[in-house]
């Protein structure tokens, strides 16, 4: 073997170990980016998930409540109190919705809810008439509960 067929086998296994090298390099950069990419999928899949959760809640809450006041034994003043709080703590966790905010028209739902809230409200002296809201107020419940529900399913894994 000569020398110069030496040297070109020499300079070939140096190049294709630096090819390797180069490849292995992007191919790692490349998995690490996509694995990145996935956690972050992951991290904003569980964000939404918590907020469907903690929206549903929200309002499941302030549907109980509110029934509780209105047929519950709380006197005006504290009834009134109640219906103020459950006014501020819904428009609160309807405007902090970050990550399901392009899911579900939200700006829409909290006007609904508040509006079935006062609505039930105004009612509340004459019986006959607070039935009648009430109805009201628990299919509006249902239909927002409903959209809720439907939007989360969206982001829910399948089995």
């Amino acid at each position: 073997m000569k020398v110069w067929d030496i040297a070109q086998h020499l300079l070939l296994a140096s190049i294709g170990g630096l090819f390797v090298a180069v490849f292995n390099s992007f191919a790692t950069v490349y998995i690490e980016h996509k694995k990145r990419a996935e956690e972050r999928r992951k991290w904003v899949v569980d964000n939404r998930m918590k907020e469907f959760k903690e929206l549903l809640d929200a309002v499941s809450s302030s549907h109980a409540d509110a029934i509780n006041v209105l047929f519950g034994d709380l006197i005006p003043p504290t009834a009134d109190e109640t219906l103020d709080r459950i006014d501020r703590d819904i428009v609160k966790i309807f405007n902090d919705r970050i990550y399901i905010a392009s899911d579900l028209n939200l700006e829409e739902l909290r006007d609904s809810w508040i509006g079935a809230i006062r609505r039930l409200r105004s009612h509340k002296v004459a019986p006959q008439e607070l039935r009648l809201a009430a109805t009201y107020f628990n299919k509006e419940f249902e239909s927002i509960r409903k959209r809720i529900t439907a939007a989360a399913h969206k982001y829910m894994p399948e089995r």
